[in-house]
């Protein structure tokens, strides 16, 4: 919020050194919420957006600074989008970003990130992944004019196609994935006949094949379909060849006998080029790492605080190659011919999850300590009595009525949604309710059995009641047993 303020009408030319002189005027604990323009509330645009939306070309340095510093590119704003997602939309939005220079930057950037699945929420029911918002943006205007802060000219217009082809296909190969949209592109199908071809004119997708069946780097097109169609024939022995090795597949051999990767398979289905050179505490970590060293500067092996240099040289390091998701040989031999598998997100509660998301950050610029995700596995009617109890409580949260009447997670979730994204004093007031809801909750499964007769129970139930609160007054406990047989009606009726 601190930023949005300064930067909102005018970025100076030296922003580092602004952001510099802000920081040491904090203590080093919020330098990270600061950064990531989630200092007390969710800015409507973050730092590095505001950066983004007036020119990346000139801010690149500053844009790395924030990257240093572990800012998450992967955070979104109050606009409901992330920093991906908004250089997307700015390629249909702004006529400058219309050149393979800014989309040299913007795949730059997914080095320091995972953005494949991150979910952009246009309603509480459109969600959109990156590749969804890339197809449906050529498709049509998706944003008003108006959406974006003032200062710059803003006028949608498709993407020429050679620039279209080219987002698409460094977005598969960086494993982006659909959702709400289909796939209906040629290069989806991208097949082992055909690849030499892609080859030629998309080095990422070369890189992407060499990196995807652990080839060694600088071979010809020619000779990587050559390879990739031996491996197709020989798949049956590749389990018996890599289960005779524990160290990734080297051309020579390594001093370091410890190897780390974020997925925690086996070291022998890799590649030694998917780990870094540097090696630190004696352990290699695998690439995929580096957004968790930026955030945290923790080693992840040891625990140990690291110092800059060992950042600075994986910083270093991280520019040699892409940083694809790590994969295995075996699932990618085994949907030969094909180069692209699992296009498609299958998941029926991908929107569910997506507002939970949406919701859990908003609740944790608050209160970190919060218990919201767990209304995901909520029953029926747990989510009765959470609508009841929040109409009941106050007068502020009228939209739970849409949720007593149609007790579903995706309601509870949509009306939490749109109540975080309305004002700040809402989330602080859920929160407290949401915190005496589940000890209600919590309190009814224990005594469920007693509930059934409750004179004969009475010194059981009254004892638990006491536990909570800390208190025998009898005034209270009638409230506390209320809600108890409140939540009983509500589970005989589901």
């Amino acid at each position: 919020m601190i930023l949005e303020k300064l930067w909102r009408k005018n970025i100076p030319d030296n922003p580092i050194q602004e952001l510099e002189i802000l920081l040491s005027s904090f203590s080093e604990e919020k330098h990270s919420s600061i950064l990531n323009g989630r200092h007390l509330t969710i800015s409507d645009w973050t730092p590095i957006q505001y950066l983004l939306l007036e020119d990346p070309i000139k801010h690149l340095k500053c844009l790395h600074f924030f990257v240093e510093r572990g800012v998450n590119l992967c955070g979104f704003s109050k606009k409901r989008l992330t920093f991906f997602h908004l250089f997307l939309v700015l390629f249909f939005y702004r006529g400058e970003f219309r050149d393979e220079r800014h989309v040299e930057i913007f795949l730059d950037f997914f080095r320091y990130a995972f953005p494949q699945q991150s979910v952009f929420l246009l309603t509480s029911t459109q969600p959109f992944t990156l590749m969804d918002l890339l197809i449906i943006c050529q498709k049509k205007k998706l944003f008003p004019y108006d959406y974006f802060p003032p200062g710059k000219s803003y006028q949608y217009s498709p993407l020429p196609q050679h620039l279209y082809d080219l987002l698409y296909i460094s977005m598969m190969c960086y494993g982006c994935k659909l959702y709400s949209q289909n796939l209906e592109s040629p290069i989806d199908q991208i097949h082992l006949n055909n690849c030499t071809f892609y080859m030629d004119k998309y080095p990422i997708f070369k890189e992407y094949l060499t990196h995807q069946f652990k080839l060694p780097p600088l071979l010809s097109s020619d000779e990587i379909k050559k390879r990739i169609q031996l491996l197709k024939r020989y798949k049956a022995q590749l389990c018996l060849i890599s289960e005779q090795n524990s160290q990734p597949l080297s051309k020579t051999p390594t001093s370091c006998q410890i190897f780390i990767n974020t997925e925690l398979m086996d070291n022998c289905h890799l590649r030694d080029s998917e780990f870094f050179e540097h090696i630190s505490d004696d352990i290699r970590l695998h690439k995929g790492y580096l957004p968790l060293l930026l955030s945290t500067k923790y080693h992840p092996y040891t625990r140990r605080k690291l110092n800059d240099t060992d950042i600075q040289i994986w910083l270093k390091e991280i520019h040699e190659s892409q940083n694809f998701p790590i994969s295995t040989l075996e699932e990618n031999v085994k949907h030969l011919p094909y180069f692209f598998f699992d296009c498609k997100i299958m998941d029926k509660f991908f929107t569910i999850h997506a507002l939970f998301h949406f919701i859990d950050q908003f609740f944790s610029v608050h209160h970190p300590y919060h218990q919201i995700s767990t209304l995901i596995h909520c029953p029926m009617a747990d989510i009765k009595y959470i609508a009841n109890r929040m109409l009941l409580e106050t007068k502020l949260f009228s939209k739970f009525k849409m949720v007593r009447k149609n007790p579903t997670t995706l309601h509870l979730a949509k009306v939490f949604y749109q109540y975080c994204l309305e004002s700040d004093k809402y989330i602080v007031t859920m929160y407290f309710l949401l915190e005496e809801i589940f000890q209600d909750i919590k309190c009814f499964y224990k005594l469920k059995e007693y509930l059934d007769d409750v004179e004969e129970n009475y010194f059981f139930i009254f004892d638990e009641y006491c536990c909570r609160f800390g208190t025998s007054n009898p005034q209270f406990f009638q409230k506390f047993l209320q809600n108890l047989m409140i939540l009983k009606d509500f589970n005989r009726q589901s």
